[in-house]
């Protein structure tokens, strides 16, 4: 069976989703999820959906009761395609919350951290590291972008990625510990015609498509590992937390496989 189909009406938020499967008996797309998930619905006897609100990759945990004796579980991510939007953020970090994680040498974790602003221009400048003639030439200069690096900075930034680069993409989509996603499911509300698109895909086949392309520089100066783009958090009213990583992914891009 295919695994992305259009109903009827509105459930994007987590609360919606775990409603539609705990009412499997009278839910076509629910029996059509679980059907997907490998669930046989003749010998299903019961469905309990639990929200997670903490950090873990899952959104709901599934316990599916088959035969009133087998308990089986699913963990799944939920993503909200929005077509005005480009991309949805799947975490985000300060630097050194992943350097022993993904085993960053520290040429690497000094460039990262250029490049989200916790080494600013402004302290190398001061330091004498950098000129006035470049600090001026800065973009933005309370950080560098990616392009505004060093040569060998930058290659040794995108040799790093690219080694690592399926550890990362399962690292930021099944997650690392907690709740690990198994399945990750896209829907996409449109208001016009009332009614939801929704696709379902088990988590290493989601994996595989966001690090199936090259690492390498966007033109805006941040990087795209795979499908996976990696860029400074900014906003945050000028408070640190702006000097995070940010990773996003484009959840539509689920829709064409």
């Amino acid at each position: 069976m295919t695994g992305s189909r259009t109903a009827r009406g509105g459930f994007q938020n987590e609360d919606a989703v775990a409603a539609k499967f705990e009412s499997w008996k009278e839910d076509f797309e629910a029996q059509q999820w679980l059907q997907y998930m490998g669930s046989d619905l003749e010998h299903i006897t019961e469905v309990k959906a639990t929200v997670l609100r903490g950090r873990d990759k899952a959104d709901i945990v599934l316990k599916i009761v088959q035969d009133n004796i087998l308990k089986l579980q699913r963990n799944v991510s939920l993503k909200k395609f929005n077509r005005d939007a480009d991309y949805n953020q799947i975490e985000r970090g300060w630097v050194d919350s992943y350097k022993d994680y993904w085993n960053m040498p520290t040429g690497v974790v000094n460039s990262l951290k250029k490049f989200v602003g916790e080494i600013s221009p402004a302290s190398l400048y001061q330091r004498g590291i950098l000129s006035m003639e470049q600090f001026n030439a800065l973009r933005d200069q309370r950080r560098f972008f990616l392009n505004e690096l060093e040569d060998h900075e930058i290659r040794s930034t995108i040799q790093f990625f690219s080694d690592w680069k399926m550890v990362i993409a399962s690292d930021l989509l099944r997650g690392r510990k907690g709740y690990k996603a198994e399945w990750i499911l896209v829907t996409a509300f449109d208001e016009s015609t009332n009614s939801t698109e929704w696709t379902i895909k088990d988590i290493d086949t989601a994996i595989d498509l966001y690090a199936d392309c090259p690492v390498g520089l966007t033109d805006r100066g941040s990087l795209m590992i795979g499908r996976i783009v990696l860029q400074r958090k900014g906003g945050d009213g000028g408070r640190d937390t702006a000097n995070m990583m940010q990773f996003k992914i484009h959840p539509g891009e689920l829709f064409t496989i």
